[in-house]
């Protein structure tokens, strides 16, 4: 809604920069995963994005493309591919209560 609702510039923008930031991080998908093991291994019973345990470290995994061909990934098919994941959270119950509930738990974030 801040953006101007789904079809607007500002979302189409939003859009482009999300796929940017996405493609960027693909780069370091490993480390990161290391991190988040190793936040749930020490904190993961306390931690709300641990709440249903390993499983959150596997689609983490995911949505990193861990377990196909990032190799043959194209920009076109990682630009579909992210906005497939900000399609599947508009209006998603799950993303609306993160939202509300960011300021107690910024380093966990559900898109699904």
């Amino acid at each position: 809604d801040i953006l101007g609702g789904s079809r607007s510039l500002l979302f189409n923008k939003f859009r482009k920069y999300f796929f940017e930031g996405f493609k960027a991080i693909l780069k370091h998908r490993e480390k990161i995963l290391i991190l988040v093991k190793m936040m749930y291994a020490s904190q993961g019973e306390v931690m709300q994005c641990f709440q249903q345990g390993e499983k959150a470290i596997i689609d983490l995994e995911n949505r990193f493309l861990i377990s196909g061909d990032f190799d043959q990934l194209t920009d076109h098919k990682l630009y579909e591919l992210t906005n497939q994941l900000i399609n599947e959270s508009l209006d998603n119950w799950s993303c609306l209560l993160y939202t509300s509930d960011a300021a107690d738990d910024l380093l966990c974030v559900d898109f699904g």
